[in-house]
């Protein structure tokens, strides 16, 4: 049995990579972006960072 991995897409807001998958807080656990401060959904929600809405990143390809 393999357990696929899904790599975290950067920043929505500034593009960053440098990202704290783990953060404990404020409730729950959360993505931070440590570049800008960002920080995104509560990994109990059932979102996850990578949900975009079909939007793309600030500085991503079009």
């Amino acid at each position: 049995m393999s357990i696929e991995f899904t790599p975290a897409k950067p920043c929505p807001f500034c593009n960053g990579t440098d990202l704290d998958l783990n953060c404990w807080g404020m409730g729950g656990k959360y993505t931070l972006c440590r570049t800008c401060g960002a920080f995104g959904p509560d990994a109990n929600s059932g979102v996850t960072w990578n949900d975009r809405n079909g939007q793309k990143n600030k500085g991503e390809k079009q």
